[in-house]
């Protein structure tokens, strides 16, 4: 139904500042770019307390201490890093519609796919250097807060994601931002899936990565995109196809040592290239 040159989107429980808005428009057009991001605030509805976005450390490793900077993922591929959350920027109608951007129907977490989609088929993409939202956090019935079956809506738009990947064909380096992305989206909603759900989570997870990680974009994950030890672990289990030692994480149980020393030996170099990094 929108008509207007761009299209931005607000949750009902959220805020906005309008004229961050309005000045993400205007830089837009001046330099053509199908999508402009701005930072976010987190705060909580019950405290009062607030922090910057999860996505903070990314966007100040991006912009520095420029009011904004116009990028793609080819230079800086860390942007898909960036917290999947639509509310967060503007995009170009022409553009949203032409490459094909869809939310699906009835489905939560849906901004996943639709975040790695339309960046990697932005040629411009601009990141303001100011707060424009405001995340509303603690709120009873937030869907981001609860425990259930909804939680297994992220698998569809990881793999959408990694099709996107695919369908654009990403280098290992941009393969990598989007893989430590999707851990994080997938681990965070693993843990908060019904505890007798979880092997069925694992199972479906598993599915969603066969074969489509490599060790090329697990050592540049281990490089440059994994943040911490929870997703080099990850991201080298899910390619050795070693789904008990996913599912114990996600139970935070002990794990089994056959699978672990098995597990390491055939991963001996990434292990300790990443942990060297990430600090054992």
């Amino acid at each position: 139904m929108a008509r207007g040159q761009y299209v931005a989107f607000c949750d009902s429980d959220d805020l906005i500042d309008v004229s961050v808005y309005g000045e993400m428009a205007r830089i837009a057009r001046q330099r053509s770019c199908e999508i402009f991001l701005c930072r976010a605030v987190a705060f909580d509805n019950v405290s009062g307390w607030s922090h910057d976005f999860y996505d903070g450390s990314v966007f100040e490793e991006i912009v520095g201490k420029n009011d904004y900077v116009v990028t793609s993922w080819a230079r800086h591929p860390s942007i898909f890093t960036l917290e999947p959350n639509a509310n967060v920027r503007i995009i170009a109608r022409e553009f949203f519609e032409q490459a094909g951007i869809r939310f699906e129907p009835g489905a939560h977490y849906e901004d996943l796919g639709p975040h790695v989609r339309s960046l990697c088929k932005a040629r411009h993409v601009g990141l303001l250097n100011k707060t424009g939202f405001y995340y509303r956090v603690g709120r009873h019935g937030a869907i981001t807060g609860e425990q259930g079956m909804r939680r297994f809506d992220v698998l569809h738009g990881a793999k959408e994601a990694l099709d996107a990947c695919d369908e654009e064909g990403l280098s290992a380096e941009g393969r990598a931002a989007v893989l430590a992305l999707i851990l994080r989206m997938v681990f965070w909603c693993g843990k908060n899936v019904p505890y007798a759900a979880i092997g069925q989570f694992v199972e479906q997870s598993m599915a969603v990565f066969h074969g489509r990680i490599s060790r090329d974009v697990v050592a540049q994950g281990m490089r440059r995109f994994f943040r911490t030890r929870r997703q080099a672990f990850l991201a080298l289990a899910y390619m050795d196809g070693m789904k008990e030692l996913i599912q114990l994480r996600l139970e935070e149980g002990r794990l089994l040592k056959w699978s672990v020393i098995s597990f390491a030996a055939r991963n001996r170099k990434l292990i300790r290239m990443g942990f060297k990094r990430l600090g054992a």
